[in-house]
């Protein structure tokens, strides 16, 4: 690449001098090549936990009732893309290529986000039919009159959810399930990362839950979590 780099503050230049070439004609210069690290994985996002959602739960309402339809929660397919080089990747098109015995076809076209040097982005590459999330919560547990915020006093609902996911595909498959949750999160039969979201104001916390798991082809699996929040019923 005969690109010359500079930066001033937050800006990268390319000076690039590809000699002398008609009226009218093009050229396609190429800025920078690298090899980068990539990860894919499938990932699906649960409805939102709020206060405002327990008000359709009675108390010990079984699971049957809320159970969702089996497409309800579309599980996307995501390459994820590490920036190894000493330059940002601009906002731009990413053309996807799968190779194979029959060479390079294109899979999927989307937009890779602004990455800075050493930073991580994803990419859709399509939705995953073969791949079915589930999800279910009731509340199990109520105390009255446990806390007062602002002359309102609140009760604390204990809500229990139940996740199951079935990889279908004829390989194993990395699954990652997100849910975001205002209140405070308890326990969960399956290892899962939980985030304080910041700046968030009011009587309860609010967290982002994540669960990431691998399945074998035709798996399934099953499990448990709780949490508690404040509710003004």
């Amino acid at each position: 690449m005969n690109a010359a780099t500079s930066s001033a503050e937050d800006y990268f230049f390319y000076s690039v001098r590809p000699g002398n070439f008609s009226k009218f004609s093009r050229y396609q210069v190429p800025i920078l090549e690298e090899t980068v690290e990539t990860r894919h994985y499938f990932e699906t996002t649960l409805i939102r936990a709020t206060p405002d959602l327990l008000h359709n739960y009675t108390s010990y309402q079984s699971y049957a009732d809320q159970r969702k339809p089996d497409d309800a929660y579309p599980v996307d397919h995501i390459v994820e893309f590490k920036n190894l080089s000493k330059q940002p990747w601009t906002t731009g098109v990413v053309n996807l290529f799968s190779e194979n015995k029959n060479g390079l076809q294109a899979v999927s076209q989307s937009q890779l986000a602004y990455t800075a040097a050493g930073a991580t982005s994803k990419v859709t590459i399509a939705q995953a039919p073969d791949i079915r999330v589930n999800h279910v919560e009731a509340v199990v547990d109520r105390r009255e009159n446990v806390k007062e915020f602002f002359l309102h006093k609140y009760d604390v609902a204990k809500v229990e959810g139940n996740v199951s996911v079935t990889n279908y595909k004829s390989e194993p498959a990395t699954i990652k399930i997100r849910r975001s949750i205002i209140g405070k999160p308890l326990s969960s039969g399956q290892e899962w990362q939980k985030q304080e979201e910041n700046a968030y104001l009011g009587v309860n916390s609010s967290f982002e839950a994540v669960w990431e798991i691998t399945l074998k082809p035709g798996e399934s699996r099953t499990w448990k979590y709780d949490y508690e929040v404040l509710v003004d019923w």
